[in-house]
C-alpha cells in the first residue's frame, strides 16, 4: 500500500496539487491541472483521477495501473472500473468496455434495472463519449436515468448537455448547460461550454459573451483560455490566439496534443522559429506521429526563407516525404504537394520534381494561382525563359493579388527570353505603377538597347539616366553592389552621346567612359574610347 500512496504523492507533486481536499481535487482536474489529492489513498476514486491524469499524459499503461489499484484497494468503487471502460474504449473493444461499465453500475442497480448512483452514472456516460469510439445513445440513457435521481445536479447536468451535442442537439445541450449556470452561477464550466456550441456554429458574439462569463469568473480557468484561443484562430487574430493559448498552457496540463496545437498556432502566427522549437521538442517525445512530420517540413522551409539559409531544405523534404508515403493518401492536403514543391525547388538538380509538385497542386486546386508564381521561378532558373513568361501571364491575367514585382519578373523573363519588345512593354508598367523601381529603368534601357541597336532614339537613354539618378552612387556600398549594371548605363550613354553629338563635340562623352574605369580599370572599350578622343 506504501508504494501506491507514494505514487499518487509524487504525481501530486509533479503537477504541483494545491487541492487539499476530493472536492478540490475534481475542480482542479477540471480546470485541466488534472491534479489528485493523496489524503484519501483507499477511495478508488483517487485512483480514478490519478488515473485520468496518466490518460493526459498519454501513458494508458500507467492508466490501467491506476485504475487497477484502484479496484484492488475498493472493490466496490465504481470510478475505476468505469475508467477501465474508457481504457478499452480507446482500444476499440467495445464488447469488453460494456463489461467494465456493467461492473461500474451494478453497485447501485436497482429492480427495475435502473441505477440510483448518479456519480457512477456520470462517470459511465464521459467515457462512453470521451474516446473516438461512442456508446452515444447508452450514454443518452444513462443520463437521463441519473436526471430521475437527481435533476438539480450540476454534473449531470453538464454531462446530459455534451451527451446531447454528441447527437448533434446543440439547442438541447445549451438548455441543460443553462440548467446548470443557474444552480451554480460562479461556476464557469457550463459557461465554457455553453460558448463552445456557439464557436461550433461560428457565432462568435455569443461565444465571446459566454467566454467573458466564464473567465470572469476565473481568469485562469483553463478550458475557456483555450477556447478563447480558438475563437481567436477562427477569426485569424493568430496573433492573440498564441498569447492566449500560452496562458493556457500555464494554466493545464502541457500535453503533447496540447503542445501540438500550440506548435499548430504558432505556425499560422507566422512565428515559424518557435514553431520548429516546439516541434523538435514534440518529435523526442513521440517520433511515431505522422503530423509533426508535416509541420517539421513545413516550418524548415519558412525558417529556411527568414533567414535565407537552404540548409535544412533538404532535411523537410525527407520529413514531408517520409510523412506522404505513410499517412492515409486521403489525408493529403494540396498544401503538402506545395511545400512539397517549394522544398524541392530549393535543391539542385530537383526543378523537374518542383515542377510537378506544383502542377499537382493545380490539378487539385485551380485557384491556386500563386503556384503559376512558383512555376515561373522555377523555369526562371532553369533558363527556360517562355515558360517562365507564360505562367506569370496566366498569374497577372486571373489573380486579384498582381504586384508591381510580378510585372517586373515577368518582364525580366522576356528580357532573358530575348523578347526585347514584350520586355519594355511590361518594365513599362513597372515604371508607371512604380516611378522609383531603378531595376525597372535599368532593364528597361537594356531592352532598349537591343532594340534600337542604331541609338537613334531617346528612350533608352532616359531610362539609363533615369535609373543612375535613383541609386545612390556616391555610396561605395551601392557602387559596389550595382557595378556591372552602372557600367552598362555609361557604356550605352557615351556610346549614344559620340553618335547623336555634333561634329568636334564627341569629346563631352569622354566622361562616361572614364566613370567606367574608375570603376573598372582593366576595362578595353573604354580604355580606347578614352585613348582615341582627345
Amino acid at each position: 500500500m506504501k508504494k501506491y500512496i507514494l505514487a499518487i504523492i509524487t504525481i501530486a507533486s509533479l503537477m504541483s496539487a494545491k487541492a487539499q481536499t476530493l472536492e478540490e481535487a475534481l475542480k482542479a482536474e477540471d480546470f485541466d491541472k488534472y491534479q489528485v489529492i493523496a489524503k484519501e489513498p483507499n477511495k478508488g476514486e483517487n485512483y480514478y483521477y490519478l488515473g485520468q491524469i496518466y490518460g493526459s499524459l498519454f501513458k494508458p499503461d500507467s492508466a490501467l495501473w491506476a485504475f487497477n489499484t484502484g479496484v484492488k484497494n475498493n472493490p466496490t468503487s465504481p470510478a475505476c472500473y468505469a475508467g477501465l471502460g474508457g481504457l478499452l474504449m480507446e482500444e476499440n473493444k467495445v464488447a469488453d468496455a460494456k463489461v467494465q461499465f456493467d461492473k461500474a453500475l451494478s453497485f447501485s442497480k436497482q429492480r427495475n434495472d435502473t441505477y440510483n448512483d448518479v456519480k457512477a452514472l456520470v462517470w459511465v456516460a464521459e467515457n462512453m463519449i470521451a474516446s473516438e469510439n461512442k456508446l452515444v445513445a447508452d450514454a443518452e440513457a444513462l443520463m437521463r436515468n441519473a436526471l430521475e435521481v437527481d435533476k438539480s445536479n450540476y454534473d449531470v447536468l453538464v454531462t446530459m448537455g455534451d451527451v446531447f451535442l454528441e447527437i448533434n442537439n446543440g439547442g438541447e445541450a445549451a438548455n441543460n448547460y443553462e440548467r446548470a449556470i443557474d444552480l451554480q452561477k460562479t461556476n464557469p464550466k457550463a459557461y465554457a461550454r455553453v460558448a463552445n456550441i456557439w464557436v461550433k456554429v461560428r457565432n462568435i458574439e455569443a461565444a465571446q459573451k459566454d467566454l467573458n462569463r466564464a473567465l470572469s469568473i476565473d481568469p485562469n480557468y483553463a478550458p475557456a483560455l483555450k477556447l478563447q484561443a480558438e475563437l481567436y484562430y477562427q477569426q485569424r487574430k493568430f496573433d492573440k490566439a498564441k498569447e492566449t493559448y500560452k496562458s493556457y498552457l500555464l494554466n493545464s496540463e502541457a500535453s503533447f496534443a496540447n503542445r501540438l496545437r500550440f506548435a499548430q498556432i504558432l505556425f499560422r502566427a507566422k512565428e515559424y522559429d518557435e514553431a520548429l522549437i516546439q516541434i523538435e521538442e514534440l518529435q523526442k517525445t513521440d517520433k511515431s506521429n505522422l503530423f509533426l512530420y508535416r509541420m517539421l517540413a513545413y516550418s524548415y522551409f519558412e525558417v529556411g526563407g527568414l533567414k535565407n539559409d537552404t540548409s535544412k531544405c533538404r532535411t523537410g523534404l525527407t520529413a514531408l516525404e517520409y510523412f506522404m508515403s505513410k499517412v492515409d493518401e486521403k489525408k493529403i492536403l494540396t498544401s503538402d504537394y506545395e511545400y512539397m514543391g517549394k522544398l524541392q525547388s530549393k535543391l539542385k538538380g530537383y526543378d523537374t520534381l518542383a515542377i510537378n509538385s506544383f502542377k499537382k497542386v493545380l490539378s487539385l486546386d485551380a485557384d491556386k494561382l500563386e503556384m503559376y508564381q512558383e512555376l515561373a521561378k522555377v523555369y526562371n532558373k532553369m533558363k527556360r525563359f517562355d515558360e517562365a513568361a507564360n505562367n506569370l501571364q496566366i498569374f497577372i491575367a486571373s489573380s486579384k493579388k498582381v504586384t508591381v514585382a510580378d510585372y517586373f519578373l515577368l518582364a525580366k523573363a522576356y528580357y532573358f527570353g530575348k523578347k526585347f519588345v514584350s520586355a519594355d512593354s511590361a518594365f513599362s508598367i513597372v515604371n508607371t505603377k512604380s516611378p522609383n523601381y531603378a531595376d525597372a529603368f535599368y532593364y528597361r534601357g537594356m531592352s532598349q538597347a537591343s532594340i534600337n541597336t542604331d541609338l537613334n532614339d531617346t528612350l533608352g537613354k532616359f531610362c539609363f539616366e533615369k535609373y543612375l539618378s535613383l541609386i545612390n552612387i556616391n555610396d561605395p556600398a551601392v557602387a559596389e553592389k550595382q557595378k556591372n549594371n552602372i557600367i552598362q548605363a555609361y557604356d550605352y550613354l557615351g556610346s549614344y552621346c559620340y553618335k547623336n553629338s555634333a561634329k568636334g563635340e564627341e569629346r563631352n562623352c569622354k566622361t562616361y567612359f572614364e566613370k567606367i574605369l574608375i570603376l573598372e580599370p582593366g576595362n578595353k572599350k573604354a580604355a580606347e574610347f578614352v585613348k582615341t578622343i582627345k
